[in-house]
Parts: C-alpha cells; structure tokens; sequence
C-alpha cells in the first residue's frame, strides 16, 4: 500500500456508513475491519486515516452489540487525535476531528461531550466560522448537551456553506423540530401560570 492507495480506505469507511445507514451492523463491521486494517498499512493516509477507520470500526460494533470492543477501537482513535490536539501546531482539522471523535465514541458521557464543545469551539475560532465539518460537529455538541437553540444556530450556518448535503439538512429538519417543541411546551408552561 503506497500513497496511491491511501483512499482506498475512504471508500470502505464510505461503505460502512451506508451499510449502518441501512441497518446492516455484519457488512458495516467486516467493512470497517477491511478499512482498519488498509489504513494500518498506508504510508500516504497517515494516523488521522487510521483515526477515522477505528471510529468507524467502534460504531458498526455498537450496532452489533460488542461495546468492548467499540470502546477498545474508540479509545485507539480517541488517542491518535488527542495526540494530535497536543502537538503545538494543531490546527482546526485535528481539533474538529478529535470534537467529533469523543461525540462518535463518547456521546453517552456528559464529560465527553463537553470536551468535544470545547475542542469544536477551539476549531471554530481557528476556522473563522468557515468550516462546514466544523460548525455541524459543533451543532451535534450543543445538541448532545442540551441546547437545541445553539445546535440550530450552528447547523444553519454548516448548511449555508454546504446547502445540498443530505445529512446536514436532515439534522436541521430536527433541529428545527425540537427547538419548535421546546418553544411549544415553554409557552404551554408560561399560559398555564397564575
């Protein structure tokens, strides 16, 4: 495997999202076990392709029911990017990618989740506000911690930069949803008052 086949394992972790899009937890993890072990073996991907295979790799397992061996494969990326987040030059890739890894791989965790806002709003101030991977991980946190009204805020802006993206817009039909409900049952709270 030399530089040339360092997409290969895009193409298997592609698989494997569509593969847990419908349902099918077997063919996403024997997919994402083929784009762990590509990635082990590039030289042109490096570790942050390894990273997103693992994760990859720790959410068809979840789909299977073996959260050990989740855990074990989303501590192994979780590590790579917090290496990453400690180099001095970190920018706002390894700092989004890390948000989002401990969203993938620790959304049930409330310290998890605030430590991806924090990460995320490191990569927001480094990218000016100007990356969609960046301003969609930030929603997914905000919303994980509650905060629906911010998770639109933020997600509005990811689908101004990339309108056509299936699962950006998607994410901000439920936004919308839920920040409406809030919305609704606040208003019913505040008429039921004396």
């Amino acid at each position: 495997y030399r530089n040339e086949h360092r997409w290969v394992p895009v193409t298997f972790r592609a698989m494997v999202r569509l593969c847990r899009a419908k349902g099918d937890f077997e063919a996403a993890e024997r997919f994402a076990r083929e784009a762990v072990e590509m990635s082990r073996k590039a030289t042109g991907g490096g570790r942050h392709q390894l990273a997103r295979s693992l994760v990859q790799l720790a959410l068809a397992l979840q789909g299977t029911e073996q959260h050990e061996a989740a855990r074990i494969a989303g501590d192994e990326a979780l590590a790579i990017w917090r290496d990453a987040v400690e180099h001095p030059n970190a920018g706002e890739n390894a700092m989004g990618s890390y948000a989002q890894g401990l969203l993938d791989c620790g959304s049930q965790d409330p310290s998890a989740v605030n430590a991806a806002l924090t990460f995320a709003q490191k990569a927001l101030e480094m990218s000016n506000g100007k990356n969609q991977l960046v301003l969609d991980t930030l929603a997914s946190a905000y919303h994980l911690s509650g905060n629906n009204e911010k998770a639109l805020e933020f997600q509005e802006l990811a689908v101004a930069i990339r309108p056509q993206d299936h699962e950006y817009l998607t994410r901000l039909a439920n936004y919308r949803k839920l920040v409406a409900q809030e919305r609704s049952e606040s208003q019913g709270a505040l008429s039921k008052e004396p």
